[in-house]
C-alpha cells in the first residue's frame, strides 16, 4: 500500500491505565504510524493518560453501548469532529453500539476487529458452567433457555433478552462492514458457523506493547519453581481451578497472580480452606509496564482458561520471554501452544492432567529452556509485527475496494 492511510479507531476503551482491547489499538496505531499511516481515536471510555497527543482523539461516554434506539444526538454531535478528521477507512474494536456500526459502515470503507465472542454468544463464553463443558451451538432461542439449563450467564430476565438482542443486532450489523477480523482461526470457525461469508472474514493476531518491544535475550527464572497466572480474575478464566490442582503437584513451586476481577475473593477464599495462602501472592492488577518483571521471575506460565478463550495474548507475551506455557487446549490456545514443543496443553478441566504437565516443565529445568526457547522462536516468527501490519493493509485496501464498487 503506497499511499498512506487515515484510520479511525472506535474503541470502547483508551488510554494508558487499562489492557485487553486499550492495549491493542494503541499497539496497532503505533505500528501503523511507523509506516506513514495516521491514526484517530474515538472512544467511550478513558483509561489513564491518553498515549499520544498528536493523534486526533474524541471522547463521548456512552458512545458504545447498544441502545434500543439510535442516540441521534449523540450522531449530530460527531458530524463536525468526522468531517475534521477525514478517515479512510475506519476500524471498529468490538464496539456493541450496531447502530453506530451500521451509520458509520454506511458513511466509510470499514473494518469490524472482533477479540471475544460478541458475535456468536449472548452470554460472551462459549461455555456451559453447569455441567462445565464449551458450547458449539450457533445463537438462537435455545441460548434464551440455556442461561437457566446449562448456566451459561446471568439469570436475570432482562438481563438475558438484553445480551440475546444484542448479540443477534450486532452480527445483523456486522453485514455492513466490508470486512471482519478475528484474532484466531478458532473465531473464525465459529463465526463462519453462525453463518458469516467465509470470504469476509480473515484472521489477523493482535499486537500488545510487549509483542513490539525489541527481543530481549532469555534469562533463567530469578525465583526457582515459581508460576505466573496474568489475566482478568472471573470465573472463566480459571485461577480457581488452577489453585485447586496446586496440592497434586509433587514439586516445590509458588504462585504469583499478577490481576483483579470479581472472583478475586473467591479465589483468595479457596486458597485459604486448601492452606495455600501463604505460597500465592496475589499482586492483582499490573501495569503493562510492570509485566516485564514478573515474566523474568517465573519459571512457566499456566493459562488456565476454562471457556474457549479466543487467544490469550499473555501466551505470547511469555514466549517472546522466553518462558514455557501450560494451558488447557480450548479456543485459540492450540493455534499458538503447540503440545510439547513450547509448553503443554491439558485435558480440559482435568486438574490431575494440570499439576502434571506443570511438575514435567518444573521437574526438568533442561526441558523448560527448550521449551522457552521454542516458544521464543515460535513467537519472532508467527507474531511478526511487520507480517501483522501488512496483513491489515490488506484488509484495509479489500475493504476499500468493497465500499467503492458498492457505492458506484
Amino acid at each position: 500500500m503506497n499511499k498512506g492511510l487515515k484510520i479511525l479507531h472506535v474503541s470502547v476503551v483508551y488510554g494508558n491505565g487499562s489492557g485487553g482491547a486499550a492495549l491493542i489499538v494503541d499497539s496497532l496505531c503505533r505500528v501503523l504510524e511507523s509506516h506513514g499511516h495516521r491514526n484517530a481515536v474515538l472512544y467511550d471510555q478513558q483509561a489513564g493518560t491518553l498515549p499520544r497527543a498528536d493523534r486526533q482523539t474524541l471522547g463521548l461516554p456512552g458512545l458504545c453501548e447498544a441502545t434500543l434506539r439510535p442516540d441521534r444526538a449523540k450522531l449530530a454531535g460527531l458530524e463536525a469532529w468526522l468531517d475534521e478528521v477525514q478517515p479512510d477507512i475506519v476500524q471498529f474494536h468490538q464496539v456493541e453500539n450496531f447502530h453506530l456500526v451500521r451509520e458509520l459502515a454506511r458513511r466509510y470503507p470499514s473494518v469490524l476487529y472482533i477479540y471475544n465472542h460478541l458475535l456468536t454468544c449472548p452470554s460472551g463464553t462459549r461455555y456451559w458452567a453447569g455441567p462445565g463443558q464449551l458450547c458449539a451451538l450457533t445463537t438462537g432461542p435455545a441460548c434464551l433457555l440455556n442461561h437457566y439449563t446449562q448456566r451459561c450467564g446471568s439469570r436475570r430476565p432482562q438481563k438475558v433478552l438484553s445480551n440475546y438482542w444484542k448479540t443477534v443486532q450486532s452480527f445483523q450489523a456486522a453485514q455492513a462492514v466490508g470486512q471482519v477480523v478475528v484474532i484466531s482461526d478458532y473465531m473464525k470457525e465459529t463465526l463462519v458457523a453462525a453463518g458469516y461469508p467465509a470470504q469476509r472474514v480473515r484472521t489477523i493476531y493482535a499486537l500488545t506493547p510487549s509483542i513490539l518491544a525489541p527481543a530481549e535475550p532469555t534469562v533463567p527464572p530469578s525465583e526457582e519453581n515459581l508460576l505466573l497466572f496474568a489475566g482478568r480474575v472471573t470465573e472463566i478464566k480459571g485461577l480457581e481451578v488452577l489453585i485447586e490442582a496446586l496440592p497434586l503437584l509433587k514439586s516445590p513451586w509458588r504462585l504469583a497472580v499478577a490481576g483483579d476481577g470479581y472472583r478475586l475473593p473467591a479465589a483468595q477464599a479457596r486458597a485459604g480452606r486448601l492452606g495455600l495462602s501463604d505460597r500465592i501472592e496475589f499482586i492483582r492488577w499490573v501495569p503493562n509496564e510492570g509485566m516485564a518483571d514478573l515474566y523474568r521471575r517465573a519459571s512457566l506460565v499456566v493459562v488456565p482458561s476454562i471457556y474457549p478463550d479466543p487467544f490469550v495474548l499473555v501466551g505470547i507475551e511469555a514466549m517472546r520471554r522466553g518462558r514455557p506455557v501450560v494451558a488447557f487446549g480450548v479456543g485459540g490456545i492450540p493455534e499458538w501452544l503447540q503440545d510439547g514443543y513450547n509448553g503443554f496443553t491439558c485435558r480440559h478441566l482435568d486438574r490431575a492432567d494440570l499439576a502434571a504437565k506443570i511438575d514435567l516443565v518444573l521437574q526438568d529445568p533442561d526441558l523448560a529452556a527448550r521449551l522457552g526457547a521454542n516458544g521464543k522462536l515460535k513467537a519472532e516468527r508467527d507474531f511478526n509485527p511487520t507480517h501483522i501490519l501488512s496483513q491489515f493493509e490488506e484488509c484495509y485496501a479489500e475493504a476499500i475496494a468493497q465500499y467503492e464498487v458498492v457505492s458506484c
